[in-house]
């Protein structure tokens, strides 16, 4: 097995390959506007310290979103170009609201995973033990926060909102986060898939999961209402 995973839906992009028991390599890579310039640099470099090659790869773990609608679709375009054509390789999608709650579900009781959309706005979804309490979703970051205030359970926020809004997070009993902690690292979906919790899917069919209309179509619903 050669599994091939990556994410690009927020500023920082990840790529990892693993074998049936191993890391063999992992790029993580933050950068100011889009990944569109340096994803196949970095996919060539993966591939190149693992001393494997691309037509080697079994399995690929693709991240659907939400986040940035640009860097969803880099990811997904790439992964389309390189496995279209090669059936044989096992597609895998995954939700980083999904993936963040993972890899801090040991963490605390109420888990608030979001992805900033600028100006107060985030793609969320909020977790206890687990069961979704808030559906993942576009939500106010304030309406979140009173949300969660509700409870007396320890809670914990991650992803790139427990950064950008640092200074609004409050919670009696919040757990303090390493900001490591807080972003995405595509290793985390190779232990999801050890987990069995990924569902295959097929590369014809698979689309973003934006949570929300791109700008683009609002504009073109308003000129045509």
């Amino acid at each position: 097995m050669l599994m091939f995973t990556i994410t690009s839906s927020t500023k920082l992009a990840s790529l990892s390959l693993f074998d049936e028991n191993n890391m063999l390599a992992n790029i993580n890579v933050n950068v100011r506007k889009t990944h569109s310039t340096n994803i196949l640099d970095e996919l060539e470099k993966l591939y190149e310290w693992s001393d494997t090659k691309i037509s080697d790869t079994t399995d690929v773990i693709i991240s659907v979103g939400p986040g940035s609608f640009t860097g969803v679709r880099i990811a997904m375009s790439l992964i389309k170009g390189l496995f279209t054509l090669d059936k044989s390789v096992n597609i895998y999608t995954v939700s980083d609201l999904d993936a963040l709650v993972f890899n801090n579900r040991d963490r605390a009781s109420i888990i608030v995973a979001g992805i900033d959309s600028r100006k107060g706005k985030i793609y969320a979804s909020v977790t206890k033990n687990n069961e979704k309490l808030l559906a993942d979703g576009v939500y106010n970051i304030d309406e979140v926060i009173e949300y969660v205030n509700k409870y007396d359970d320890t809670v914990l926020f991650t992803g790139d909102i427990y950064v950008n809004y640092r200074e609004k997070i409050a919670h009696k009993n919040l757990v303090v986060l390493d900001e490591t902690c807080s972003y995405i690292d595509s290793k985390v979906y190779y232990n999801m898939y050890k987990k069995g919790l990924l569902i295959k899917g097929n590369i014809d069919k698979i689309v973003p999961d934006y949570l929300e209309k791109s700008q683009a179509e609002k504009e073109y619903n308003n000129g045509n209402s």
